[in-house]
């Protein structure tokens, strides 16, 4: 769950303390019949700690899972055009040739725009923006590579976003089912 977009502070700091109080609740109701289950199988003390360090272990091997997927799962995505066409090159290039941003501005919730002259033709290729002398390249220029590092920094938002959704689906489907 993302925060609201556009909300004030007060109604972020609600949206937050909600959920950070609803968390721990589930927390705790998770976790007290887990800590508790180790007493209840044993009542020797080495078992005990045996059987808390191996819940220690798969404790941090799916903490470490959880961590690496979503970033494996978002090269996959980015491999795969996940998002369609919107992180194309070709869709990047026709908002980029238009004087538009792809990307929405989070403070004003619009595409922003910029000044493109008419008779503005470029072919774009990955070293043109890559290899460019901010001092020498015209102010154009400088707007279209800049809107196309936005709309990279887009799809790549994109991308995380589809990964944690997955991912978020998988343990989801994984809590019910079991």
């Amino acid at each position: 769950l993302s925060p609201p977009q556009g909300v004030s502070a007060t109604t972020l700091s609600l949206w937050f303390g909600v959920f950070y109080i609803l968390f721990f609740l589930t927390n705790t109701y998770t976790n007290i019949p887990y800590d508790a289950l180790g007493p209840e199988l044993t009542d020797n003390y080495e078992d005990r700690a045996r059987l808390f360090f191996v819940s220690g272990l798969f404790d941090g091997f799916g903490a470490l899972v959880a961590v690496i997927i979503p970033v494996l799962l978002s090269r996959i995505v980015s491999m795969v055009s996940w998002n369609g066409t919107t992180c194309s090159d070709e869709f990047k290039e026709s908002f980029c040739f238009m004087g538009e941003h792809c990307a929405v501005n989070v403070n004003t919730g619009v595409k922003d725009t910029f000044d493109i002259s008419p008779g503005f033709i470029f072919t774009h290729n990955a070293g043109n923006c890559s290899g460019l002398v901010k001092e020498a390249a015209s102010t154009e220029l400088l707007s279209f590579c800049e809107c196309m590092a936005a709309c990279d920094n887009n799809c790549n938002l994109k991308n995380e976003r589809s990964a944690y959704m997955m991912v978020g689906f998988f343990f989801g489907l994984w809590y019910v089912t079991t």
